[in-house]
């Protein structure tokens, strides 16, 4: 694709990753309906099931209709959930709004990287995976700070979310531009085969099996933490919009920087580097009780450790395998990335509810340091194994 197309692409992204960030003020809008964290995990449980339900069906889906447009039925299907969530109050809206959200997502971002793969050669995918990182971490990561500032004026909480329902309905029309100006330069190479219990169960026991447990380990800390990230800081007396403007702009410039300047540092050991960074801001956590300069510290961190290296995982789990095996990897990897993400609020809720925010803590600070073995353990496997020629031509200095 050229770069005006490029721009449409990552244009829509933002806009619908600002869906998902509508998950992080969540806890706000049903604070606003009289409900406590526990809704959240209602909501979450829906969500996650409508993720993994749709993820099963996404290559029928993109085998009768293509991937732009159920990318573009996700736009609408998220622009609903949103819509729900204000409107249909009580537990049916949460667990109506939950399921919409999660079938829109989940489609969204299991194709997204998946019609991504197709445009670029494998040499250029780390790149252009960490672009995409970018879009999608400003789309999701600013609302909240934004929402926090919008919803102090006479549009409330409630006006955010309808305000995100809007862009995701104009995400969904950019995809269907972008479709009718590809034309016949729309990528077809790569098949779209339906999800099934076979081809995951064949990926998680291959060799992927560790990068897969990055992923799970990475989404259920990630949600944990910016799910419940207002109820922690309420509880502290501080901003959370500063922590998600701190934690986006690290984020997003570390994998600015890192695509541009560092691109060529995208093994193990630089997860590894990135995993040790992430450990820290999670132990601030549990050091941390009145400074406010140290939890902007915090998401700092958060956002480069995570930030930075979850598109690198990405790009070596793309890269793992052969090319006909990279759809089903990337579709695997989507699916357990959903059930992890969303799974953590549901998990976490009753935790929280019960013995209060600082209580997740401790458990997600053990969590990050099982990432840390893990990720030294793919080290050693990589420098023991042989990889398929194939794999060795495309993954050239990972």
């Amino acid at each position: 694709m050229s770069w005006q197309k490029y721009a449409i692409f990552f244009t829509a992204v933002v806009l619908q990753s600002c869906a998902y960030g509508s998950t992080f003020i969540l806890v706000e809008l049903f604070a606003s309906q009289g409900h406590t964290a526990l809704a959240v995990g209602r909501s979450s449980a829906t969500t996650a099931i409508g993720a993994v339900a749709l993820t099963f069906v996404a290559g029928r889906l993109v085998n009768w209709l293509g991937e732009i447009y159920v990318i573009t039925g996700t736009s609408f299907c998220l622009s609903a959930a949103l819509t729900v969530f204000v409107f249909v109050d009580g537990v049916f809206g949460q667990l109506l709004g939950g399921l919409l959200l999660g079938a829109g997502w989940g489609l969204f971002y299991t194709l997204i990287p998946v019609v991504l793969a197709k445009t670029v050669a494998a040499e250029h995918r780390a790149r252009l995976f960490s672009l995409m990182a970018v879009f999608i971490s400003m789309g999701f990561g600013l609302t909240p700070f934004l929402a926090n500032y919008v919803s102090s004026t006479f549009f409330g909480i409630s006006g955010v979310f309808i305000i995100i329902a809007v862009g995701c309905a104009i995400a969904g029309s950019l995809f269907l531009v972008l479709h009718h100006a590809l034309g016949n330069d729309a990528p077809t190479e790569m098949n779209t085969p339906a999800t099934s219990f076979a081809s995951i169960a064949s990926t998680i026991v291959s060799s992927a099996f560790p990068l897969l447990a990055l992923i799970a380990l990475g989404a259920f800390i990630f949600s944990a933490v910016n799910s419940f990230q207002i109820v922690y800081a309420k509880a502290h007396g501080w901003n959370y919009g500063h922590y998600f403007l701190a934690n986006t702009c690290a984020a997003v410039f570390g994998r600015l920087i890192y695509s541009v300047w560092f691109s060529r540092f995208r093994g193990l050991k630089t997860v590894c580097i990135l995993y040790l960074v992430t450990l820290a801001s999670l132990a601030l956590y549990l050091i941390n009780q009145d400074d406010q300069a140290l939890y902007l510290m915090t998401g700092i961190l958060y956002g480069i450790g995570y930030g930075v290296s979850y598109p690198i995982v990405m790009a070596l789990i793309a890269n793992h395998d052969t090319e006909a095996r990279v759809t089903d990897i990337l579709q695997t990897t989507g699916l357990i990335f959903l059930l992890f993400l969303f799974g953590a609020p549901y998990i976490t809720a009753p935790l929280i509810e019960a013995r209060g925010i600082d209580a997740i803590y401790p458990i997600l600070t053990v969590l990050g340091g099982m990432k840390m073995i893990i990720v030294i353990i793919c080290v050693w496997l990589s420098a023991r194994r042989k990889p398929h020629p194939e794999i060795l031509v495309r993954r050239k200095l990972i």
